[in-house]
Formats: structure tokens, C-alpha cells, sequence
């Protein structure tokens, strides 16, 4: 009795000391992965404080980077004004944000490879449309988080970084009444075949061109014809903007021909299209620009040289995708992927329904381009490149 009793006192106090120990090893590696939590809590609080500091950077940086009025790159402005944003946002420890010149890279932003190409010439609007901001916490321009808790296991610090790029492109979106008549134009028109030609590149583009019917004084009389007969020489499509419907009847076309689309078109949108003469379509576009008709005393054309003769009604029309097969037939459902600016410069009734217009480039046409830009104010980045450069950038990556 004696003997058992003493194995079993020998085996408890055996067993006793084995749990304190691992009750002793369990407590150091709790206050160690507590203090590791905490400390990288902080961390993680501070990666995301910096994250937002170099998304509002890059997003800044992107606005500012490209002049429309020329186009110009103007990197000067776009680099403070990102560093000005940046110092206006605070990560642990730091009250306000230091970026520099350096942290920020700009190029051609791919949309299909997802990559910023830094090999661009950076002078070039046209090429330059992304910017990556880089700010970093590593003791160099920002604090690192200093280590509070996690000191216990020799960690001092944590070094934090975070980028971030915007993209700003060609215009893809345009606000409510921006659009002022029912029309579209299918790339192709513009940009060849593939829709993958720079139209202005290669002097001034005269798609389908034609003569004016009454020569004007300030020149430029072959232009381009939009015709909507379901031919090869169709160029223009009418559309109702709507994405639903597959219904592009005349008396809805004649009410925006009268008074604007009132929503706003993007490249998010998908349209059903439709071809045909649509003679009181042609008939309210030549009353609006003519002013005749209801619009009399009040013509959306302007006499630009004095010769007495109406000859230019400055728009931007939504770009279509191409229409070389379908010619816009009634059903079809096209994408839209960017804007163009148009000069109208004659429109006919009889015998034939045609618009009689010039495409505009910026560096061909800076005065009528820039009323163009004015007319459709601000416009959000998404579209393919046809010379509108947008005003609001997106993130990227």
C-alpha cells in the first residue's frame, strides 16, 4: 500500500513539472505570436493607408499628365501634383507622405498585355497614357511601422511599399446630352479595315470622299460622305443608344435629331444599329444646322467665313464596331468603343440623304477640334484611339 502509494506520488510530481513546462513554453510562444499579431496588424494597417495614398497619387498624376488643349504631355504638373496628393495622405507612423520624381513611371499603358511600356517616347501624347507610383516605407523618405510588441522576438521594424497605376486613355464615355444626334460611325470608316489604323497619323482623313454640292470660300471641299443605304458606301449607322430594344424606328430617331440624347453613351454599352434613308431624320439634322423649319432664326451651323453659306456644325459622335459585313441592318447590336469629333459640313436631302462632313484631327484642325472637346466636356477613359484624349483616369493595377 505504502509502495503504490509512493509510485504514485513519484509519477505525479513527474507529470506535474512536464505540464508546467509546456504551460511555460505555451505562454512564451502565445505572448510571442500576440505580440507578432499586433505588431503586424500595424503593418497591415499601414500597407493599407499607403495603398490609398499611391492610388490617389497615381490617379492624380494621370489627370494631370496630358493637356488636351494641344494634346502635351505635361509630366512637370503631373509629378507635383502627385507629390502634393501624397504628402496629403498619412501611414503609420507618418503624418504626411513623401513621394519624389523618382517613384513615379509613366508610359504606354497596354491594355491587352496589362503592362506600362516605359519605352515610349514620353513627349508624345499619343504614346504616353499610364503612370506606376511606387511609395515605400523603408526608412528612406517614409518611416518604416516600428516593431512595438514583436521586439521580444529581435524584429525592429517593418518595411511597407505599395504602387499603383492609372491609365488615361482615348475617350470611352460622355456625359447626359453630350451625344447631339443619332449616329454612329463604324471604326473601320476611320481606322481601316481592322479598325487598327491611326487616322490622323497619315494627314487629313477623308473617308468616303466626296464633294461639297456648293464649293465654300475657306477651301477644304472634298470631304467625307456618311450615307446610310445598306451598300458598300454605307458610313454611318443610325442608333437609337438603346441596348434593349432591338426597335430603331423614325419618330424616336426624329425626337434626338430635334433635341440631344439625354443619357450619357460609354463603351460599356452595346446599341442596336439600323441603315436606311430616313428622310425625316436627314430632313430635322438639315432644319437644326440650316436653321429652317422649327429651327428658324436659330441654326446649330455657323457661316465660318462670311460668304453667306452655313457650313459648320462642330459634334462628337460615338465610334461603332466595324459594319463592312452587316452595313448597320436593322437588328444588329454593335459595341461601342470610343468618340470621334465631326465638322458637319453640308447636309443633303434630295436627291440623296448625306452628310456631307470632315473627320477632325487636333494637330489638322486645333480650333474646330478644341470646340469639339468643348462640346462634349468631360469624358472618361476606355475608348480606342480616335485623337480624344480622356479627362478621367481609371486604375489599372
Amino acid at each position: 500500500m505504502y509502495e503504490l502509494k509512493a509510485k504514485s506520488s513519484v509519477r505525479w510530481t513527474g507529470q506535474s513539472g512536464t505540464v508546467m513546462l509546456y504551460v511555460l513554453l505555451g505562454l512564451v510562444a502565445l505572448v510571442a505570436l500576440t505580440s507578432l499579431a499586433i505588431d503586424v496588424g500595424l503593418a497591415y494597417n499601414a500597407r493599407t493607408q499607403t495603398q490609398a495614398a499611391a492610388d490617389a497619387a497615381a490617379l492624380a498624376a494621370a489627370a494631370s499628365m496630358i493637356d488636351k488643349n494641344g494634346p502635351a504631355v505635361t509630366l512637370d504638373l503631373s509629378v507635383s501634383t502627385a507629390v502634393d496628393v501624397a504628402s496629403q495622405n498619412a501611414a503609420i507612423p507618418n503624418p504626411s507622405l513623401t513621394l519624389v520624381p523618382e517613384d513615379l513611371t509613366y508610359g504606354r499603358w497596354d491594355l491587352d498585355a496589362r503592362v506600362l511600356d516605359t519605352a515610349v517616347d514620353s513627349t508624345d501624347p499619343d504614346q504616353v497614357t499610364g503612370v506606376q507610383v511606387a511609395i515605400r516605407l523603408d526608412d528612406s523618405l517614409n518611416q518604416s511601422v516600428p516593431a512595438v510588441m514583436s521586439r521580444v522576438l529581435g524584429i525592429e521594424k517593418f518595411d511597407v511599399q505599395a504602387t499603383a497605376t492609372a491609365y488615361l486613355g482615348f475617350a470611352g464615355s460622355v456625359g447626359p446630352g453630350e451625344v447631339e444626334l443619332p449616329l454612329a460611325i463604324p471604326c473601320c470608316v476611320l481606322n481601316g479595315p481592322d479598325c487598327s489604323d491611326d487616322y490622323c497619323a497619315s494627314g487629313a482623313p477623308v473617308p468616303n470622299p466626296c464633294p461639297l454640292e456648293q464649293n465654300q470660300a475657306r477651301g477644304d471641299n472634298t470631304v467625307s460622305c456618311i450615307q446610310f443605304q445598306n451598300t458598300a458606301d454605307q458610313t454611318g449607322c443610325w442608333t437609337l443608344f438603346e441596348e434593349n430594344s432591338p426597335s430603331v424606328n423614325t419618330s424616336d430617331l426624329v425626337k434626338i435629331a430635334e433635341s440631344d440624347y439625354p443619357e450619357g453613351v460609354s463603351t460599356d454599352d452595346s446599341i442596336y444599329l439600323d441603315n436606311g434613308d430616313k428622310t425625316p431624320v436627314v430632313s430635322v439634322i438639315a432644319d437644326r444646322f440650316y436653321g429652317q423649319g422649327e429651327f428658324e432664326g436659330s441654326p446649330e451651323g455657323t457661316d465660318t467665313d462670311g460668304d453667306g453659306i452655313i457650313d459648320s456644325w462642330v459634334i462628337g459622335l460615338p465610334v461603332v464596331e466595324c459594319q463592312s459585313q452587316d452595313h448597320c441592318a436593322k437588328g444588329i447590336v454593335a459595341d461601342v468603343v470610343g468618340f470621334v469629333c465631326v465638322e458637319i459640313r453640308e447636309v443633303t436631302v434630295t436627291p440623296d440623304k448625306t452628310l456631307r462632313v470632315q473627320f477632325l484631327c487636333p494637330e489638322l484642325h486645333p480650333a474646330r477640334f478644341q470646340q469639339c472637346l468643348d462640346e462634349l466636356g468631360v469624358t472618361g477613359t476606355g475608348g480606342r484611339d480616335f485623337a480624344i484624349r480622356a479627362d478621367i483616369p481609371v486604375l489599372v493595377r
